[in-house]
């Protein structure tokens, strides 16, 4: 099973103990409350919380970084965010100017980096949970592959399962390479296998833009 690491900032009263799966969370709750129950019999109330205090976060940690490891110990993705409010209640995390960076065994990363965005922790279908990150706000997807290759994805929104390696968007992309330029709807990619499938819609077509050097042949 992956391992998960948080490394919070200065806010961030136990370090390492902060943003762990939400079934622990859970777990460590129920206990605690039936060892208080069974010291303090009758004694034992759980007050509300003002209502000005609902929609406060769970947990709140600035400057921190979220890093999951690999089930053979290899770095898997690190997430970092200027800001992680926690909200137990609806099992997401708020994220202030988030960077996503999932690494590949066989090549470099990719990074992402938006101006907010979420976690949530959800069902797979096989069983089991996994992580969804979801970046919204001039999000910028890059690899640098060395040399003068690159690639760059602009967008508005952007969702990722980084456990499976796959991302998704349904708003327009632009998409930049050293060959050429892409435009399209919207795009369904599994990093792993290289696969992407591209969008068009009755108000965005898929324009693809080849640098002239390819055109010729030119190196």
């Amino acid at each position: 099973m992956a391992t998960e690491h948080a490394e919070p900032g200065v806010a961030d009263p136990q370090p390492g103990k902060t943003f762990i799966r939400w079934g622990t969370v859970a777990i460590g709750a129920v206990g605690f409350a039936a060892v208080a129950v069974l010291l303090v019999p009758g004694e034992l109330r759980s007050p509300e919380l003002p209502p000005e205090f609902a929609d406060e976060p769970d947990v709140y940690l600035e400057d921190s970084v979220i890093t999951r490891f690999r089930d053979d110990g290899t770095l898997h993705y690190r997430l970092r965010a200027e800001r992680i409010s926690q909200f137990e209640r609806d099992r997401v995390a708020r994220l202030t100017a988030p960077v996503l960076e999932l690494h590949e065994i066989d090549g470099p990363p990719w990074t992402a980096e938006s101006r907010r965005g979420d976690v949530f922790t959800i069902a797979r279908a096989e069983g089991g949970e996994e992580d969804r990150v979801e970046l919204r706000g001039e999000v910028r997807l890059t690899r640098d592959i060395g040399g003068p290759e690159f690639v760059e994805m602009r967008t508005e929104y952007l969702a990722f399962l980084p456990e499976r390696r796959h991302v998704r968007t349904d708003q327009t992309v632009m998409i930049e390479t050293s060959s050429g330029r892409l435009v399209a709807a919207g795009f369904d990619a599994d990093l792993a296998s290289r696969r992407v499938e591209f969008f068009a819609s009755a108000n965005q077509r898929i324009s693809i833009l080849v640098e002239p050097h390819q055109q010729n042949g030119s190196p």
